[in-house]
């Protein structure tokens, strides 16, 4: 597969009924699963049809959520193209209906939070559509202005799409439950399409009994005692969860009497690899994410930054990526953190996990505080040493590993943290260099062999430990303070230094 500027991964080749990808064993190697041959990627046949891909698929599996939604423009062409491209042998649609009975593709009944429209989509007419398009700041100037993306019809959709996956469709508002499915059925799309529904709605039952399989979708203990959860059928239907409730793994009072129902369980939004670890091994087979080519492992990882391309990079993670209040920024080959009053962290999972970690790797990165923090004791820090993608954020205790400090003071340390600890362990004593400037670049080295770790400015000498516990490939950079807007940019991970 070759890469466009954009990140998008050129499609392999056109199918016709049948379609090869690499998911289920990338999903095994992302749980450290065996079972793929010798190399690790074996092609997989999956049939496009919902029977047939039910029949074959193997857990863990994914499903494209809003298409590449935290990637690329959600529920637009592009960013189901791009799912597609990246493995994704099912995507989830979900459609509002306009004023003249046309049915766009829209998670929201307005137009407010994902486009440059405003209003109620059943209010307008479909012309409107001539000057709306997707505009969702978060994912990057490579998506800004003239470059973004249309607002695409349902019929475009499923015209595009054609054979390629199987489709979870939704119908958004009642009124165009209906139009939907005639729509389906007159371009014979019948066969590969499961009908997404709450778990409260009233039209479970009748999508059973139009021979469709069903995607429910609840939250609750409580959902999970209706009559239309009750009634899913094991062999045809699946109950959809989320990963998270509250901000903390989806409790056991929810999940147990979920499993009791016998159907597959599939949980989203998921966008970590970690989460689908953890998520596995409670019972879940599927997986709803908007990060297909990260999670699934399709996309390897980089070696150098693509930070002037302005657009996110698949595993390119903050703490919420649907979330605007954690909007990374962009500024020529920068990228810049500045999460309002609060610390701010980013995964680099475009990176990780770096390639053969445990024989050592070399990362170097260009810094600067674009103004200085008002503690000057707040640092730069490169956590690193993990072994799986669990958000990291100084002093959280969320993950076991090391973390490199070079504070807006000039200060430098290293530290290993662990899982439930909020101290850190410090691992050499500090090092003294000159206090930061606002607006000055400095270049921050990090090199880990077998034997020890070494953190160094640039022109300085380095903080060394010898300490050989923590050998992961997952990294992440941020900041410790509320404040201090921070630009990166020039990183480069070299791996296999011996």
């Amino acid at each position: 597969m070759g890469q466009h500027p954009t990140g998008r991964v050129e499609p392999t080749g056109a199918g016709t009924t049948r379609r090869t990808v690499l998911l289920g064993c990338a999903g095994m190697a992302a749980l450290g699963i065996a079972g793929c041959g010798d190399g690790g990627e074996e092609a997989v046949a999956v049939p496009t049809t919902a029977a047939g891909w039910a029949a074959t698929r193997k857990a863990p599996y994914f499903i494209g959520h809003r298409g590449a939604g935290t990637v690329v423009p959600e529920h637009t062409l592009e960013s189901y193209l791009q799912a597609l491209d990246w493995g994704a042998p099912c995507i989830e649609v979900s459609t509002a209906l306009t004023k003249d009975d046309v049915l766009i593709c829209m998670h929201d009944l307005t137009y407010d939070r994902t486009t440059n429209l405003r209003g109620r989509v059943r209010d307008q007419p479909s012309s409107v559509l001539e000057t709306g398009r997707v505009d969702i700041p978060r994912l990057g100037p490579r998506w800004s202005g003239d470059r973004r993306p249309r607002i695409p019809t349902l019929e475009q959709v499923l015209r595009e799409v054609g054979d390629r996956a199987v489709i979870c469709l939704e119908a958004k508002n009642e009124a165009g439950f209906e139009a939907m499915i005639d729509l389906v059925r007159r371009m014979n799309r019948t066969d590969q399409v499961i009908l997404k529904l709450y778990c409260r709605s009233s039209r479970i039952a009748a999508a059973q009994e139009a021979g469709f399989p069903v995607f429910v979708y609840a939250d609750t203990a409580q959902d999970l005692r209706l009559p239309g959860v009750r009634g899913l059928r094991k062999d045809k239907d699946v109950l959809v969860l989320p990963g998270r409730i509250g901000g903390r793994q989806i409790p056991e009072d929810v999940l147990y009497p979920a499993r009791q129902l016998g159907v597959e369980l599939w949980a989203y939004p998921v966008t970590r690899r970690s989460e689908v670890t953890v998520l596995f091994g409670r019972g879940f087979r599927g997986f709803v994410t908007p990060n297909v080519g990260y999670v699934a492992q399709s996309v390897p990882p980089l070696r150098q930054d693509r930070w002037a391309m302005g657009a996110l990079e698949p595993g390119e993670l903050t703490p919420n990526p649907y979330n605007d209040a954690y909007q990374l920024r962009w500024d020529g080959d920068a990228l810049k953190l500045d999460y309002p009053n609060r610390p701010s962290y980013v995964t680099l999972g475009q990176f990780s996990p770096i390639e053969r970690a445990k024989e050592g790797y070399r990362l170097e990165l260009e810094v600067s505080f674009d103004r200085l923090p008002s503690n000057p004791t707040s640092h730069i820090t490169l956590a690193f040493g993990h072994d799986d993608d669990t958000a990291y954020i100084h002093r959280e205790g969320r993950t076991t590993g090391y973390h490199a400090v070079l504070r807006a003071d000039g200060e430098m340390d290293l530290f290993a943290h662990r899982l439930g600890g909020r101290e850190g362990q410090r691992l050499a004593p500090s090092l003294s260099t000159p206090p930061l400037s606002a607006g000055e670049w400095v270049t921050v080295s990090l090199t880990v062999t077998p034997e020890e770790v070494r953190w160094t400015r640039v022109g300085y000498p380095p903080v060394t430990a010898a300490d050989r516990r923590f050998r992961g490939g997952y990294v992440h950079v941020g900041r410790s303070g509320a404040d201090g807007p921070l630009s990166l940019r020039r990183l480069v991970v070299a791996p296999n230094v011996l």
